[in-house]
Order: structure tokens, then sequence, then C-alpha cells
């Protein structure tokens, strides 16, 4: 009987470690300064990311379909809206389908205007962080 005790002793100190070290690898990715949010209501997805003072937000529907970091696929019509704030640049941008691709439309000035090479690859970053590699 006591070597029972004593495995199961054992057995829940295993379990305790263990679950010590998910929680500790669960903090580092949700930390107090780093927030991840993604949330489907009436067919509509939104994804949030606050790091340090920085926020970024996708907003689409639901039948856009997105891993690794990349737009996998999308319906005609869609339309994807990015939005970061707390950036030295903060920026409002659309991804609209046109004839089987999605192109980058930034707002300036109150209306939105095709995006600049270096805009695309502010773009590819940004879905990187947001939906996740």
């Amino acid at each position: 009987m006591h070597l029972k005790l004593a495995t199961l002793a054992g057995l829940s100190a295993l379990v305790v470690a263990s679950a010590g070290l998910t929680s500790c690898n669960k903090s580092a990715v949700f930390s107090s300064s780093s927030l991840r949010t993604d949330s489907t209501i009436n067919n509509h997805r939104t994804i949030t990311k606050k790091v340090n003072g920085l926020a970024r937000k996708l907003e689409t529907t639901a039948d856009v379909k997105m891993e690794k970091g990349k737009i996998t696929s999308f319906p005609k019509g869609a339309l994807v809206k990015l939005e970061e704030t707390g950036s030295a640049t903060p920026r409002v941008a659309e991804l609209r389908e046109n004839g089987g691709s999605l192109e980058l439309w930034v707002k300036e000035n109150g209306t939105f205007r095709k995006g600049t090479a270096e805009e695309e690859t502010w773009r590819d970053e940004f879905l990187k962080d947001v939906i996740g590699e």
C-alpha cells in the first residue's frame, strides 16, 4: 500500500511539474505585454494582436481561409481590412479581390490608392504577425 501511495505521489508531482511547464510556455506567448484575439460573429472574423503598444487588426468574412501567415483562399469579391496603430507609420489598408488575386489598397488622406512595393512588404509582415506562421 505504501508503494501505491508513493507511486501516486510521484505521479502527482509529475503532473504538477508538467502543468508548470505548460503554463510557463503559455505565459511566454501570452505575456502581459502581448495579447491576440480571434473571433467570428455572424460570419464576420476579427483577429487582433497587441504587443508593446503596437496594435494590428484584421477583419474579414469567415469564408476567407488563412494559415501560416498567408491568406490561402478567398471568395470572389473578398475584402480584408487591415489596421495598424501605435507604430511610427500607422496604416489603414484593404486587400480587395480582383481577378482571382488580392490587391493592396492603402488609405491616404481619406481615400484609397494602390499599395507600393514597400507597403506590400509591410502587408506580408502584418499577415505573418497577425495570422501566425
